[in-house]
């Protein structure tokens, strides 16, 4: 499968996991969810710009640097909240501020 077509099917899975972990009240594995939807939409704007995929979170968030600094901040923020999601419960609240940037970017860049 195309490099592209791979982040945008991965995405669509995330995506709709996440919807039904939040309907099923299961906020915690949304969350992880949401994220990980959102990271592989980051990937495909890298892609898109750079034809390069980010090797891990690191190379990550220096590309996003030059490529979309508020995107870099708002993952940034996620991350911290992402890596807690293992020892902690993560709200409503928490999923949809998420879910809220993954689905503009998705627009964005035309998957959603």
């Amino acid at each position: 499968m195309e490099r592209e077509k791979l982040l945008e099917a991965n995405f669509r899975e995330f995506h709709s996991d996440a919807i039904r972990a939040m309907a099923e009240g299961h906020f915690t594995s949304a969350y992880v969810l949401w994220f990980k939807a959102l990271v592989a939409l980051t990937d495909l704007k890298v892609f898109r710009q750079k034809g390069v995929i980010p090797r891990n979170h690191i190379h990550r968030f220096e590309m996003l640097t030059f490529i979309d600094p508020e995107l870099k901040h708002a993952l940034s923020d996620f991350f911290r909240e992402y890596t807690e999601a293992y020892s902690s419960q993560m709200t409503q609240r928490k999923c949809e501020e998420v879910k809220a940037v993954a689905e503009k970017l998705a627009r964005e860049l035309g998957v959603l």
